[in-house]
């Protein structure tokens, strides 16, 4: 049974759950067996005034991509503190930041409706919590859609616009709510915030 369920998740361009070590003397070194180092963004996430990293590793046979966050430390090296499969899909074009000490991820869809996704999360105890989700999108007739849901401040804004005709703006107030951690929020290209 595990190895039907195995192949059709390599099918879906998914990989069974990786484990990785908990510590490393450097960013590098948490790269499992069978996975390269894709992409890295070096920065503070907390305020110890150490460089932390995010890493995007591609698996070098099903080409999935696994995100990877670590903490420096000065007496540990790096400590593993987040590991999501499921956020960053092969076709998602992604980019990372580590800005104002959060993370930013930068997802690019091409293939049909183009479309630009940005996620910023922060860490805190628990995971790190999606503070803001922003979408530019356009379909080929023209009509496009921009939207941003701020969850930590608890409102949103959102414009359409149907090929020439003039953009329809909303914007409203969030239903007070605990923050999502990324572990929840699956396809970082499917996932659509509930609003009001």
């Amino acid at each position: 049974m595990y190895k039907v369920v195995l192949m059709v998740m390599l099918a879906m361009g998914l990989d069974a759950a990786v484990k990785l070590k908990s510590s490393g003397a450097t960013p590098e070194a948490f790269v499992p067996k069978g996975w390269v180092l894709d992409k890295t963004a070096m920065g503070y996430l907390n305020p110890d005034k150490i460089e932390d990293a995010a890493m995007i590793f591609r698996n070098s046979t099903s080409g999935a991509l696994m995100l990877v966050v670590v903490t420096g430390s000065k007496e540990q090296g790096y400590t593993l503190v987040a590991q999501d499969e499921t956020l960053i899909t092969k076709d998602a074009m992604p980019a990372l930041e580590i800005k104002g000490r959060a993370l930013r991820i930068h997802l690019y869809q091409s293939m049909g409706a183009m479309a630009h996704i940005n996620y910023t999360f922060r860490l805190r105890e628990a995971c790190f919590e999606l503070e803001e989700y922003e979408k530019e999108s356009m379909a080929s007739s023209g009509a496009s859609e921009r939207m941003k849901v701020n969850f930590a401040k608890g409102y949103f804004e959102k414009s359409t616009r149907g090929g020439a005709g003039k953009p329809q703006r909303q914007r409203g107030k969030l239903p007070k709510e605990p923050l999502q951690c990324m572990k929840k929020i699956g396809d970082g290209l499917r996932f659509s915030p509930k609003l009001p």
